[in-house]
């Protein structure tokens, strides 16, 4: 379907550049044959349709970096948090430890 959508607008655009030029080689130089109308609507139809398609890809990498860059310092945050989460794990095994050997002393005493 999309083929087919960029056809029609090939078309569309051939035809306004066809009508164009030929109303245009008209008042410029009445003699015109209509192949050099032809050729020359085609090659500003395949130059208007090549600016288009630029434009489009500078706009999809322009989109397509923000993206990236959002992704990344997602992720970098994401990381900073799962460190200090390891930080925080490790700081209560070392706790932990801690009260199991105060607790082995106190029962050693005990006894």
């Amino acid at each position: 379907m999309k083929k087919f959508f960029e056809f029609i607008l090939v078309l569309i655009i051939f035809y306004g550049v066809y009508a164009a030029f030929d109303k245009a080689f008209v008042i410029i130089a009445p003699q015109t044959k209509t192949l050099w109308v032809v050729l020359s609507a085609l090659i500003c139809a395949a130059l208007l349709l090549l600016l288009y398609s630029l434009i489009i890809k500078s706009d999809t990498k322009k989109e397509i970096k923000e993206t990236l860059d959002h992704l990344n310092a997602e992720l970098k945050n994401k990381d900073t948090l799962l460190s200090e989460k390891d930080k925080e794990i490790e700081k209560a095994k070392s706790f932990k430890e801690d009260l199991i050997k105060e607790s082995e002393s106190v029962e050693i005493i005990e006894n």
